[in-house]
């Protein structure tokens, strides 16, 4: 298989043929657990990240500390974590010298790298099933899979997972309606919030969020400046993964994801394998990963909670939240451009350029005014984006990119060809957008053969059954989908 590698991963395997999980560390402090991993790739590289997670109950952390399954859950994360490591150069050997690993977990971690890693290494055109072995070097064995901890959880709590787009703040909407029975705990989680995540926990009136943190080796930015392969990784399946512990150690019984059905829709067939930016958001990844924590003993349940809707579901929904239209943010590439200008002007950060947050000229963000464009007013979007999107230079060739007219969809948090292409039809059978606007669309329309396909309507009353709520949740979610209504 090397044969068919690139030259430069071809390279970066034969002058790193092994990658090592050396350790992680968990150190108490006065109101959190300090997490350390050290990974190394030979001959002289080595990698020392560090994760942050708050506790509620300070007396705790020395107990949990030695809890052994805290113990397995940090080292699990530590599984997670080396991918945006090991990426670099792909070694040939991954060797786990912090923990032992049984034959499910081999089974469970390599699929999670071939698939998870799905667009990485079709951006670095290296086929997925490149030759790569894990094994274990460590000293300890597994007794059994099954972690056995008093079940010390909240029967009606629940952690919120925000990333302050509209997924995510629908679920903290809605399940605030969850306060008129049964006095649950809510309760909001961010992992390295941007300002959008803590307005909009703020605006949606929940007390106290639980915010963790994360630091990236800087000697891996670096790694990539020099030319070491470089590409997504699988960042919800870390999140998955830091959120069980976090809802754990603070006593919480569900985790809830914001992640919709249509984020089980690949991207494009490549090597005979489904690439899907989106893979650690899909169904097939939360029910392995539920299936997976579930045998270790943990008595944290984690799902999502608008897995059985669509992303046009979603946005209807949202919609009608007001209060978070000036809130949210869904631009990748805006918040990137913010950071770096953090960075840079890190001596003076009053300097830094406002930004909108929002670019108004990438996938998400087109996606986005598409979606709106169905349930808001032109002027309303324009309020919220800063810019009319439909103005901008790259429309038209976005439009495309998500209706399926090219190569792939854009490897970016976006719904499916089904959806975009409903959005399309509504807007111009509506005359929604500009006229010239309208023109170009009906041009897509005629030259996209759609058989069969549901329209807006068709989709916004669909309801997958590939979902894991409780019935609670489900009744819930049924009763808002209940009360959408189209704009006229």
């Amino acid at each position: 298989m090397t044969s068919k590698l690139p030259d430069k991963a071809i390279k970066l395997r034969e002058r790193h043929p092994s990658f090592r999980y050396e350790a992680y560390q968990i150190t108490p402090t006065t109101n959190s657990i300090e997490l350390k991993y050290h990974f190394s790739i030979a001959p002289e590289i080595s990698f020392r990240p560090v994760l942050n997670l708050p506790l509620m109950d300070p007396d705790s952390s020395e107990r949990l500390a030695s809890d052994p399954l805290v113990n397995r859950l940090v080292f699990l994360i530590g599984m997670v974590e080396l991918l945006s490591y090991w990426k670099t150069c792909c070694s040939p050997t991954i060797d786990v010298a912090a923990g032992p690993l049984s034959q499910n977990d081999l089974v469970f971690w390599e699929h999670l790298i071939r698939s998870g890693l799905g667009e990485f290494f079709f951006t670095n055109q290296i086929p997925p099933s490149i030759d790569f072995k894990i094994r274990t070097t460590s000293t300890q064995k597994v007794t059994s899979d099954h972690y056995p901890s008093p079940n010390h959880l909240a029967p009606n709590s629940f952690l919120i997972l925000v990333g302050g787009g509209k997924d995510s703040i629908t679920s903290l909407e809605l399940l605030r309606r969850l306060g008129n029975s049964d006095k649950p705990q809510l309760t909001a989680f961010s992992l390295n919030p941007i300002p959008a995540s803590l307005e909009s926990i703020k605006v949606a009136g929940y007390p106290a969020p639980i915010i963790a943190t994360r630091q990236i080796d800087p000697l891996l930015r670096e790694l990539n400046s020099r030319g070491y392969l470089n590409g997504h990784t699988p960042f919800s399946a870390l999140l998955a993964f830091v959120s069980s512990l976090v809802a754990y150690i603070n006593g919480y019984r569900y985790v809830i994801a914001s992640n919709e059905a249509s984020a089980s829709e690949g991207n494009i067939e490549f090597h005979g394998m489904d690439i899907n930016h989106q893979y650690s958001k899909g169904f097939e990844f939360e029910r392995l990963f539920r299936d997976y924590v579930k045998n270790l003993g943990a008595p944290v349940e984690y799902f999502s909670f608008l897995r059985p809707i669509n992303e046009l579901q979603i946005c209807a929904l949202f919609s009608a939240m007001q209060s978070q239209h000036k809130v949210f943010r869904s631009c990748n590439r805006e918040q990137t451009l913010a950071a770096r200008s953090r960075e840079q002007l890190s001596s003076d950060a009053s300097l830094a350029p406002k930004r909108s947050g929002w670019c108004a000229n990438c996938p998400k963000c087109v996606f986005t005014y598409l979606c709106l464009s169905c349930f808001l007013p032109q002027e309303k979007l324009t309020e919220i984006f800063g810019v009319d999107p439909s103005t901008q230079p790259e429309f038209l060739k976005l439009v495309a990119e998500l209706a399926g007219l090219t190569e792939h969809k854009p490897f970016e948090c976006v719904g499916t060809y089904e959806e975009v292409q409903a959005c399309l039809k509504h807007l111009s059978d509506n005359s929604l957008l500009r006229p010239e606007i309208t023109l170009e669309l009906n041009r897509f329309l005629s030259s996209i053969r759609i058989q069969h396909r549901k329209d807006l309507r068709g989709l916004l009353s669909t309801w997958n059954e590939e979902h894991l709520l409780t019935e609670p949740l489900e009744g819930l979610l049924k009763q808002a989908l209940s009360e959408i209504r189209l704009a006229s």
